[in-house]
């Protein structure tokens, strides 16, 4: 069987496996980003058309009001104790993107696990299954651009809404069609995008230009803490819990970005104290490293040039740890 085959049955699953429920749970992995937010924000718009029923709920308390320019973001509804039996009244499946394990999904994964029919959309490389119907596919470059195959296979038309959402999770997640993960159909699908509807400078500036003067003083101050070692292989950039002072974390992601940008780097990381004594990191890598083994290594995940993960102890145990398992992959 061809990939393309394998790629077009597992459409039609989930098509079919839509076609055979009418009120969804959709759902996403926690600190939810870019694609993850836009993927289930244009699954509701794709299922309103059909006239299904949703109800989106994240296990996030925070939900980024960077993208609350996207149709329907209003409508997600972050995870409570006291609303459980409620989110599942009237709900007879659940969709899942962007999350490659159900830890990823935290609270959400009890909530729904044999409980309901449950598909997952997804681009990291995961064993991870719910049911049959599921499409893992790590040559995608997103969730998103996964959901606009499934759009563009149903009797849907893809409006200027669902074009808009999903023109910001491929973005995002290609770093606006730079990373290596970005593919020649990614142009086409984004191509197809705009004749749609979508307008890239006012995705741009509500995505990459929508930053306060203090989230760029805290900037500043991450830069500032640059380290570099392996003769400049390996970059860290590092804020503490008194740096971050209350700043919209959304705002300052870009330093993950900054973190491998230097000439000589190879991998970079952006490690940010949550709390104190907590550690969320964001990893790059620029052409050989694979960030995710790294990123394995402290019970996180991700792609082979952009992982995430989390550390509970001492920032000093924490650097030492992380530029040893980063020079393993060197």
């Amino acid at each position: 069987m061809t990939l393309e085959k394998q790629k077009q049955d597992k459409i039609k699953a989930i098509l079919k496996f839509i076609n055979e429920h009418e009120n969804f749970l959709i759902t996403t992995h926690i600190n939810s980003d870019g694609d993850a937010l836009a993927s289930v924000l244009g699954c509701s718009m794709f299922l309103e058309k059909l006239a299904k029923g949703y109800k989106i709920i994240l296990d996030d308390q925070m939900i980024d009001p960077k993208y609350s320019f996207l149709k329907n973001w209003s409508k997600i509804q972050s995870y409570t104790e006291d609303q459980k039996e409620e989110y599942l009244a009237k709900v007879d499946a659940a969709l899942v993107f962007d999350a490659p394990d159900n830890k990823r999904i935290g609270i959400i994964y009890d909530l729904i696990n044999n409980k309901i029919p449950t598909t997952k959309i997804d681009h990291h490389p995961s064993e991870f299954v719910f049911g049959p119907a599921d499409w893992i596919d790590s040559s995608a470059s997103s969730a998103s651009a996964m959901l606009y195959e499934i759009i563009d296979n149903s009797s849907i038309e893809t409006d200027q809404f669902i074009s808009e959402a999903l023109y910001t999770g491929i973005v995002y997640d290609t770093g606006r069609l730079s990373f290596s993960n970005t593919r020649a159909r990614d142009f086409e699908i984004c191509a197809a995008l705009l004749k749609n509807g979508a307008i890239p400078h006012k995705i741009t500036n509500n995505l990459f230009f929508n930053n306060n003067a203090a989230a760029l003083k805290v900037i500043g101050n991450g830069l500032q803490n640059l380290e570099q070692y392996e003769n400049g292989k390996i970059t860290i950039i590092f804020l503490s819990y008194q740096d971050l002072n209350g700043v919209d974390q959304s705002e300052i992601e870009e330093l993950a970005n900054y973190s491998v940008s230097l000439r000589e780097s190879e991998v970079g990381v952006f490690i940010r104290e949550i709390e104190p004594g907590s550690f969320k990191l964001s990893l790059r890598s620029k052409e050989y490293v694979d960030v995710s083994k790294v990123a394995n290594q402290f019970e996180g995940g991700g792609h082979v040039r952009a992982s995430g993960c989390r550390y509970k102890g001492s920032y000093s145990d924490l650097v030492r740890n992380l530029v040893n398992e980063i020079k393993i992959q060197l």
